[in-house]
């Protein structure tokens, strides 16, 4: 069932942000997956498919991933999960929202109460917030990076709709989206509960 609601906004929020699709040639198999090293993130990634799509199979496995530090050269290891669900029609539903070299597209039918629940899936996937120790939000800005600004723009003019105040601002190799507001950051507290984990204690 891929009609518009909470749940599935958040999903495909999650998924264009931070999410994976392939399809298997040789075996003709389209997939959806998430791999992260946060066990809360692939939960939730888990628990969404299971609330919107229980009848399809999920496979979830584990791997030490090879990074390299571009500037230091460094090599390291970290510790991953993947969760996988195969389903051509999920594919083709997601894949003009999810583009090729991490462009995306914000789906049409993203808008009135469903903006906060898709605003929550790419806070998780692509999102932080910085902490400011002398705020009492335990947070001061929430941070969205973006390696094209054409992706920020399109979450920029989201926002308006929400009376929420943002800024691109350009990085070394990418575009970052800042929300700065006390009131913005109160109304994202109130209504994206699943990103907030990513709160540092």
């Amino acid at each position: 069932d891929l009609t518009p609601r909470k749940e599935l906004a958040y999903f495909i929020g999650m998924v264009i942000g931070d999410g994976l699709l392939s399809h298997n040639k040789k075996t003709n198999n389209y997939y959806i997956a998430m791999e992260s090293s946060s066990d809360i993130q692939t939960k939730n990634f888990k628990d969404s498919i299971k609330k919107l799509f229980s009848n399809l199979s999920i496979y979830h496995g584990s791997r030490q991933r090879k990074r390299i530090f571009k500037k230091s050269n460094k090599v390291y290891f970290n510790k991953t999960q993947i969760v996988k669900i195969s389903s051509i029609l999920l594919y083709k539903f997601i894949r003009p929202y999810k583009k090729e070299d991490f462009h995306w597209e914000i789906p049409e039918w993203v808008k009135g109460d469903l903006i906060y629940s898709f605003l929550d899936g790419i806070i998780e996937s692509e999102g932080c917030f910085h902490k400011d120790f002398k705020y009492k939000l335990k947070f001061s800005r929430i941070h969205i990076v973006s390696k094209h600004e054409s992706n920020l723009i399109g979450l920029k003019n989201l926002l308006v709709l929400l009376d929420i105040y943002s800024v691109i601002n350009k990085r070394v190799d990418s575009f970052s989206l800042d929300i700065n507001r006390k009131k913005d950051l109160l109304k994202i507290l109130s209504n994206c509960p699943k990103s907030l984990y990513k709160i540092k204690k």
